[in-house]
């Protein structure tokens, strides 16, 4: 039901900006965990890259190997609680965003008690039952939940992708001879 309404009216990208901008503070806080989650596994290679050449007396940065494994250890730690406190940011993120659209569809059901909603098929409008209302209230909340979710995780995905790529090119002078 929601799906075609703003799919029809071309809204849809204003709810998901309104409802990011309800607890901005909330939004960009779960961001920054979920970029960090999807980022931090990138750091252990660069260690163990480290690690063997500290091996073979080619270490950049001078650490022992005792040391390389205390930071690879720390660092594992830290990605554990980075991991822990993302989950509670974005379950009380998700909570809430479900929480102010259920509210404000049943808000705006009970501003006009008669209405008879109504779904709206290319062929013709059907009335809808009470069970299929429940059943709107779950799963397009549910959805445009997941999509206001998705944008920070897609944000991590894309950061974690460029950050890759510069170690990629950095890196291509060792196997190609040259640097891209």
């Amino acid at each position: 039901m929601l799906n075609y309404f703003f799919a029809k009216k071309g809204q849809y990208w204003k709810l998901l900006w309104q409802l990011i901008c309800y607890k901005p503070k909330l939004y960009i806080l779960d961001s920054i965990y979920w970029i960090l989650i999807m980022g931090l596994p990138v750091i252990p290679g660069l260690i163990i890259r480290e690690f063997f050449n500290s091996l073979t007396n080619n270490a950049k940065f001078g650490l022992s190997p005792l040391a390389l494994i205390a930071l690879l250890l720390a660092l594992n730690l830290g990605h554990i609680v980075v991991l822990f406190a993302g989950r509670i940011t974005k379950t009380q993120h998700r909570f809430l965003m479900r929480s102010l659209l259920r509210h404000n569809l049943l808000d705006s059901l009970f501003q006009n008690p008669t209405a008879q909603p109504k779904v709206v098929n290319q062929e013709a409008e059907t009335t809808v039952s009470q069970g299929e209302i429940i059943s709107y209230f779950r799963d397009d909340v549910e959805q445009i939940e997941d999509n206001i979710a998705w944008i920070s995780e897609i944000l991590g995905e894309g950061i974690f992708a460029i950050f890759c790529l510069v170690i990629i090119c950095n890196r291509s002078q060792d196997f190609f001879g040259y640097r891209i």
